[in-house]
């Protein structure tokens, strides 16, 4: 059984603090001034999750799991800048647009390789948390956790005699249609060689894309539009609210969560960013296409 222990808050806020700096110091003299250093951000964290402990112990289980999630949030996104910025510096290098001695570049390497090492654990720590958290949810009777059991928008069919363009058309299909499939939908989607061309990389992403989420998270099935015979495109696999993903048509490439599927949006929070971000049905068509991953924890 899981259960919540008061270790569970405290070893997340150990290994948050240990993010904080880099065993052997920062890595300095690299072009623009750019100096690599710890994750800077998180030194409020540990009263943040004190706080979420407190509301736990007072019985409000949701809030708990609620103000967890958004540090949680927060801190893939505080880690995923960083690794986009020492990901540009060693591309940068590897092209020749930034003169970088070879000692520096393993230095950046070093350090790459140490913030995965602080990185993991503290995302594994958050995880066992928030699972724990739902399961006590679960087991008093209280309310299922935000992403189970989530009424997906009706679904909104496209058929062959409809007068509007195929572009118009998926345009104006909402994410609840693309969100929403029943398994039955999806048999029938997948029993169907009508496939949208929807995505021009085939191949998996470079696993270093994923940043401190390598350590937890690999590459799980590539999002395609598929049209079913009744003439219905479908999104397959469909959106789960609260999921990662990974895309790859963002500048630079990076991993977001699923905030909220709405019917012709969906919200979801940039991890690289840092906030949350509106799509419409057409913006995600257009992320599709260029690809998008579902990301899946290691070991299942």
């Amino acid at each position: 059984m899981i259960s919540v222990e008061p270790a569970l808050f405290s070893n997340i806020i150990i290994n948050v603090q240990r993010t904080s700096s880099l065993a052997g110091g920062s890595v300095s003299g690299l072009p623009n001034g750019i100096v690599i250093e710890g994750l800077k951000g998180v030194s409020s964290f540990g009263s943040d999750i004190a706080e979420a402990q407190k509301e736990y112990e007072l019985g409000r289980i949701r809030s708990a799991l609620d103000r967890i999630r958004q540090i949680e949030t927060q801190f893939n996104g505080i880690a995923g800048r960083w690794t986009a910025q020492v990901n540009q510096v060693v591309s940068s290098a590897r092209q020749g647009r930034q003169q970088l001695s070879i000692q520096k570049l393993n230095e950046v390497k070093n350090a790459q390789t140490k913030m995965q090492q602080l990185a993991g654990p503290a995302s594994k720590s958050f995880q066992d948390l928030v699972c724990a958290l739902e399961h006590a949810i679960s087991s008093e009777g209280r309310d299922a956790p935000e992403d189970a059991n989530e009424s997906a928008p009706p679904e909104t069919e496209t058929t062959a005699d409809s007068d509007t363009s195929p572009e118009s058309t998926t345009a104006s299909k909402s994410s609840g249609d693309l969100a929403s499939n029943s398994p039955e939908d999806a048999r029938r989607a997948d029993n169907t060689d009508n496939t949208e061309n929807t995505g021009t990389q085939e191949t998996e992403p470079d696993a270093n894309l994923l940043g401190s989420y390598m350590t937890n998270y690999r590459f799980g099935t590539k999002l395609v539009i598929k049209k079913g015979k009744d003439n219905v495109s479908r999104l397959v696999p469909k959106l789960e609210q609260n999921r990662f993903y990974f895309a790859c048509g963002f500048e630079p490439p990076r991993v977001f969560r699923i905030r909220e599927i709405q019917r012709g949006n969906v919200i979801l929070y940039d991890t690289m960013l840092g906030k949350d971000v509106l799509l419409d049905s057409s913006e995600l068509k257009v992320q599709i296409r260029k690809g998008i991953w579902t990301l899946s924890p290691k070991g299942e």
